[in-house]
């Protein structure tokens, strides 16, 4: 055994990964799913989901409807989203409908697709901070901020100068 395959092995997560090009878990188009789900691998969903879904990859296809959250490490909406969309990368593309708050560190909207709600930046997306925020109504959200140093805050003239 090398090197690499000795750190390989130390760097194992907890739960198996699905393995290297392995197919993906598919929901199709005449599938009503009532409940959750959750996947270690890649989730591309044809059907109907009324239930939050959490994947390492989560795809809703052109025919694909979720009622409910989704939060995975990459997600790709084709098809409609109404609740919460969390995701390292989330790409919504141009025939998307998305009702619901996007929380994301990378977001691409391809022209064409239509967003209702707020979208956030944020390093960690599937964080808990990030669970709590969007479990709170929608009218009593407050993301945390952080505050900058007075010298990088943006100019405001009502704000009277040190002196």
């Amino acid at each position: 055994m090398n090197f690499r395959q000795l750190l390989s092995r130390l760097k194992r997560p907890s739960k198996p990964a699905q393995p290297h090009g392995a197919a993906p878990s598919i929901i199709t188009a005449d599938v009503d799913i009532d409940g959750d789900l959750h996947s270690a691998g890649e989730l591309q969903i044809d059907g109907n989901v009324h239930g939050d879904v959490r994947a390492h990859v989560a795809v809703v296809d052109v025919n694909g409807m979720v009622h409910g959250g989704v939060a995975a490490e990459e997600v790709v909406v084709h098809g409609r989203v109404v609740g919460a969309v969390q995701g390292v990368h989330v790409h919504i593309f141009g025939a998307a409908h998305v009702e619901g708050d996007v929380i994301s560190t990378t977001l691409s909207i391809e022209k064409g697709a239509w967003v209702a709600g707020d979208l956030r930046h944020s390093e960690e997306p599937l964080s808990e901070r990030a669970r709590a925020y969007f479990a709170a109504p929608a009218l009593q959200r407050e993301w945390p901020q952080a505050t900058a140093p007075a010298s990088s805050r943006p100019y405001d003239p009502r704000r009277k100068a040190a002196g």
